[in-house]
C-alpha cells in the first residue's frame, strides 16, 4: 500500500461494529483514483458534486494520460487547462 488510509481504522475498529453511530457516506468524499483521474481527464466532470477531493497530483504522471501535455502546473497552465483542475485552480488564483 503506498499511503496511509486514515479512515481505515476508525471504520474497521468502530463503524464496522457499531453502524448506528454515524451516517456514512462512501462516494461524495473524492479520494478514489477514479475521481482524481477525472479531474485531470474528463472535461465534463461534476466535481462540485463532491464534498471533499483527493487531488493525487503526485501520481499524475502515470495516472494522467495528458500528463506530457502540461508536467507542471503554474500559473501559464492553469490559465489555459481544460480539465476540471484547471477550474478550480482558476477559481482559487482568481484567473
Amino acid at each position: 500500500m503506498w499511503y496511509y488510509n486514515a479512515g481505515e481504522r476508525p471504520t474497521v475498529q468502530v463503524l464496522h461494529k457499531r453502524p448506528e453511530l454515524v451516517h456514512r457516506v462512501k462516494f461524495r468524499f473524492g479520494a478514489d483514483t477514479n475521481t482524481s483521474w477525472r479531474l485531470y481527464t474528463d472535461p465534463e466532470f461534476e466535481w462540485r458534486q463532491l464534498d471533499t477531493i483527493h487531488l493525487l497530483v503526485n501520481h499524475r504522471s502515470y495516472m494522467d494520460p495528458y500528463y506530457n501535455d502540461t508536467p507542471d502546473f503554474n500559473e501559464e497552465t492553469i490559465a489555459s487547462y481544460q480539465f476540471p483542475f484547471g477550474q478550480m485552480a482558476r477559481e482559487v488564483l482568481d484567473l
